[in-house]
């Protein structure tokens, strides 16, 4: 008998009569285990927008432990954490009639039970309560005639796309839900418009409540569906309220429409309303795109890549958009034209997840003699470092920190975007997650543009025949 052990996020364990054997679960990845995830893809029946996010964040996960399942022949299964990977885990061993303790099954089921009425409970009062919100909260629209237009939804989607609006003669939107710019509000309506909103909205949530239930048996056993759905239980209203008002933005539009957004709800909602009411759209992404397959695919007729290898993989995987790799496009979403400094520093860019790894790395480049300079991700803390106060400078400017300088990530559209600042882009693969992450799902940080090590002493001799010679994007 062979027994599977979930110990955490990262590790499971394999037990048998002779060895035991702990195993990193990214470890299953490699070129078959894409090209099996991009068949079960193929495969998805789906309705929802949310499906994308679904098969990547539970599927691709869940199907990890299905392969160490199948290749040790698994027939019994022990839980050492219940956290999110954990449940996923539970849901593979009752959906593949893998063996598991009875207390583990009855907590999951109950647990499963008391976030399924959660979240019922909560998408039927925001279902009501957000649309009022909008009504109260928002003006009128002004505009019945639209040519090119844009929805703007975070900062970092703002620092990318902010070009477009003089460049192109585009009309920026918000989504004033989340994200204020002083640009137009998606929710300015008519007041006919704004009312139908206390009716449309709660037919929208329980509709997209069903679809994830039919998804999420589709992979998992029939209780899972209360994990998602306690996951969606602020996300879906909104999602709903923001498909509403571009309906609206999209049925007086004779233009094109700019997003940028890849495979998440949102863009999945707006390549189906795209479609359905004729309107061409450009992607300007702003985040990398994957190497494997989504059920629902991309937005955009025209994709613009963040690299070559990466309109060359997605070219491959998918045949209805046109993907394009645009040097200038790119230097206009990523450049921050800041002015050459004499002084070329050696910056290292946290992650949020993994301190302990960053710590690692930054140990080993000290104890190697480099001179440090730290840029800490946006949900990192100083406080994780102060083992390294005195050693260490810890720069505050993102700007200044990706421009003229050798940058080092492990695996961070960082590496993208400091190539066309004119700094010399590293990324450093201690551990193996990482390794998976850049060689196996990230195509544009597998690009040649980007310098890939695998130990520090490799490090050490890169930034001393690179230091003062950045590549040029030219």
């Amino acid at each position: 008998m062979n027994i599977i052990k979930y110990i955490d996020n990262n590790t499971i364990k394999i037990l048998s009569k002779k060895n035991e054997n702990i195993f990193d679960i990214d470890s299953c990845i490699d070129n078959n285990f894409i090209e099996e995830i991009n068949q079960i893809s193929d495969n998805s029946k789906y309705q929802s927008d949310y499906i994308n996010e679904i098969f990547f964040h539970y599927e691709f996960n869940g199907y990890k432990f299905e392969k160490y399942f199948h290749k040790f022949n698994i027939n019994e299964a022990k839980i050492h954490k219940n956290d999110k990977m954990g449940n996923i885990f539970i849901s593979k061993c009752l959906k593949n009639k893998i063996s598991i303790s009875l207390s583990t099954r009855l907590k999951y089921f109950i647990l499963s039970i008391i976030n399924f009425c959660i979240a019922t409970t909560s998408v039927l009062i925001l279902s009501l309560l957000l649309p009022l919100y909008t009504i109260l909260k928002y003006g009128f629209r002004d505009k019945d005639n639209i040519s090119n237009f844009s929805i703007i939804r975070s900062k970092a989607s703002n620092e990318k796309m902010s070009f477009i609006k003089e460049d192109f003669d585009v009309l920026m939107y918000e989504d004033s839900l989340t994200y204020k710019n002083n640009y137009l509000s998606m929710y300015n309506m008519t007041i006919t418009e704004k009312l139908l909103l206390l009716i449309i909205i709660p037919y929208y949530s329980i509709r997209d409540f069903i679809f994830i239930i039919k998804e999420s048996n589709m992979y998992f056993d029939s209780f899972f569906s209360g994990y998602i759905l306690n996951h969606y239980k602020f996300r879906i209203v909104h999602k709903n309220i923001y498909e509403y008002a571009l309906k609206l933005l999209l049925k007086h539009s004779n233009g094109i429409y700019y997003t940028g957004n890849k495979e998440d709800r949102f863009a999945i909602c707006e390549k189906r309303l795209l479609k359905k009411y004729d309107v061409k759209s450009i992607c300007i992404p702003h985040g990398l795109e994957y190497s494997f397959k989504r059920p629902a695919g991309l937005v955009g007729d025209n994709f613009y890549c963040t690299s070559e290898n990466a309109k060359k993989v997605l070219t491959n995987l998918y045949s209805e958009n046109n993907f394009i790799f645009d040097k200038q496009i790119l230097s206009k979403m990523f450049s921050k034209n800041l002015k050459k400094v004499e002084e070329q520093k050696i910056v290292f860019f946290t992650e949020s997840r993994g301190i302990e790894i960053n710590k690692k790395i930054i140990e080993s480049l000290l104890k190697n003699g480099i001179n440090l300079y730290l840029k800490l991700h946006p949900k990192d803390n100083v406080s994780n470092y102060n083992i390294f106060k005195d050693k260490i400078t810890i720069l505050n400017n993102l700007n200044e920190a990706i421009t003229n300088n050798i940058c080092i990530s492990r695996k961070s559209t960082i590496l993208v975007e400091s190539f066309f600042n004119g700094s010399f882009p590293i990324a450093i693969l201690l551990e193996f997650t990482d390794k998976v992450a850049v060689e196996h799902l990230f195509p544009s940080l597998s690009d040649n543009s980007i310098t890939k090590v695998y130990d520090v002493k490799e490090l050490k001799q890169i930034i001393k025949v690179n230091k003062y010679n950045a590549p040029t994007n030219s």
